[in-house]
């Protein structure tokens, strides 16, 4: 029996608190935007109806003055409301990513296990859910961190104890617990869990 494909390995979950906040203040923005793209409208048709044929006048000047004054607030506001969503997607992205590294670990732990009546069937499945989710993290641009000789870099491994007589140069992952996930925009979703030579 060959294993089913996993059809949709991201969970239709609603999105999580800081999420909604983040796209209600992204909403908020936009309605600001828009209030402040009606006033840049409005001011407009005031300057254009202004006598152009008399020498410019302070209220003219103040006109053109507050319009760019709104043109600028309207880009801040703009790119400050993308930034926001920017973070807001990495952010659940790392989070499920995580999620689903678990998810190959509870796998690769039962793999390495000898289980008692388990047929070749089961461990064939096993497998397959593993190649699986080894190919869904290299399709969403992530890979997986923290192999035994590697440097220890803090920002990718959490150290989890120091050993010694490892057989690893010192200062080097003498043992993974848990490997990490890295993005391919080098945001970690999940750092590696090691054992340190010391």
């Amino acid at each position: 029996m060959r294993p089913q494909r996993l059809q949709n390995l991201r969970p239709q979950q609603p999105p999580d608190a800081n999420t909604r906040r983040l796209l209600e203040e992204r909403a908020l923005l936009l309605a600001e935007v828009e209030r402040l793209r009606q006033q840049n409208t409005q001011l407009l048709a005031e300057l254009q109806e202004t006598d152009v044929e008399q020498p410019a006048q302070p209220d003219a000047e103040t006109l053109v003055r507050r319009i760019q004054e709104l043109t600028q607030d309207l880009t801040r506001v703009q790119q400050r409301s993308a930034l926001e969503v920017e973070n807001a997607r990495v952010a659940e992205r790392a989070r499920q990513l995580a999620g689903l590294g678990d998810v190959l670990d509870s796998v690769e732990s039962v793999l390495a296990m000898t289980v008692e009546g388990a047929t070749a069937a089961w461990r064939s499945g096993l497998l397959g859910i593993e190649s699986q989710l080894h190919a869904y993290f290299r399709a969403e641009g992530a890979s997986l961190t923290g192999e035994v000789g590697e440097p220890y870099d803090p920002a990718l491994h959490e150290g989890v104890a120091m050993v010694t007589n490892s057989g690893v140069a010192p200062g080097h992952v003498a043992k993974v617990v848990r490997r990490g996930i890295l993005l391919q925009d080098g945001h970690v979703a999940r750092t590696a869990q090691v054992f340190i030579a010391g």
